[in-house]
């Protein structure tokens, strides 16, 4: 087994902090497929920076300008009044230490004033953007070892990549009530019940969700055991066109959730922004697309599929339609549609 250079453990380090390139990017998604040793360095150090994931965000309180304008004002005040020199020190006082402790100056308090503003304003976004940084970059991670365990699928069924024959061209979504209900996520499930990928991978870790709920039976079931348990969108592969590996390599097949799920038959104006990204990520606006040639990149539009088509919808979806009737299938072979 090659060890691994420095560089190497270097710009492995990088990626899982979101500081490279997508060119750079790229070369280190095709070493992670291709070196056990890279990934478990890469596990390393997602090991180590784990806690770090669930330290609270530091939030500044409310009445914390108010409080040290307050403060200051105040200081201010006892400094224009005589009887403040009764807390000026003589020589004496200062060389027998038995003094308290000298107040501070107003300017001395304007400057503590303004460098708790700056450190605030500073630290406070940046540690929100390192936070999204690294889940963005965790699950990236993920979608990678969902597609490794994808070509390892394929290669051993005749370059197939996963689907339930049985269920080519029935409904693949369940409506009730005001929206979808259940997607079916069973063509996914097939790498978790023949041990191509464990499930935790298929939960996107900027979504919440408890550990305990990854404790479950694979051996026993067709499909996971609840839609939560599966926060990633996969091509849909119920109508006669379905990629393989020998579609082209740039063809999109697995993202982050696909909004037009989560938004219901009739979207209010409000929440029409939100058609075109996946909710996986909150504010941070966009989603990790997975494509043929395992490569994951991250995309703040739908618009990036193999001919720059939407990934959300069949190129053939009808201009003004907002809503799936759980029938929609690929329009063509080089159609991605990102669905159930």
């Amino acid at each position: 087994m090659i060890e691994l250079s420095i560089e190497q453990r270097q710009q492995l380090t990088d990626y899982y902090l979101g500081l490279l390139t997508e060119a750079e990017a790229a070369e280190i998604q095709k070493l992670l497929a291709e070196s056990g040793q890279a990934r478990n360095f890469l596990q390393r150090i997602e090991r180590a920076l784990e806690p770090l994931k669930f330290l609270p965000e530091p939030q500044a309180p409310d009445c914390l300008l108010p409080m040290t304008l307050a403060r200051v004002r105040s200081v201010a005040a006892l400094e224009s009044q005589p009887a403040a020199k009764r807390f000026t020190l003589t020589p004496q006082e200062r060389a027998s230490g038995l003094a308290g402790p000298r107040l501070l100056r107003f300017p001395e308090l304007i400057t503590i004033a303004a460098s708790i503003a700056l450190v605030v304003g500073l630290l406070v976004p940046a540690v929100r953007q390192w936070r999204q940084i690294s889940l963005r970059q965790n699950c990236a991670q993920q979608q990678a070892s969902i597609g490794l365990g994808m070509r390892n699928y394929a290669t051993a069924n005749n370059s197939k990549l996963p689907y339930i024959p049985e269920k080519v061209g029935k409904e693949w979504m369940q409506l009730g009530g005001v929206g979808p209900k259940q997607t079916d996520t069973s063509n996914l499930y097939i790498l978790v019940k023949l041990g191509y990928a464990k499930p935790g991978v298929f939960i996107c870790p900027a979504v919440p969700h408890s550990p305990e709920a990854l404790q479950y039976s694979t051996g026993d079931r067709d499909d996971f055991p609840a839609e939560s348990l599966v926060s990633y969108s996969y091509q849909n592969m119920f109508g006669l066109y379905r990629p393989s590996l020998d579609s082209p390599p740039g063809f999109a097949i697995l993202a982050d959730r696909n909004p037009l799920l989560m938004l219901g038959p009739h979207p209010s104006v409000a929440t029409q922004f939100l058609r075109w990204t996946s909710p996986n990520h909150g504010s941070d606006r966009g989603q990790n697309v997975l494509r043929l040639d395992w490569s994951v990149n991250w995309s703040k539009t739908a618009q990036v599929g193999f001919k720059g088509d939407n990934i959300w919808q069949p190129a053939d979806f009808a201009d003004g339609q907002k809503q799936f009737l759980g029938q929609e299938v690929p329009a063509n072979s080089e159609d991605s549609f990102l669905g159930p």
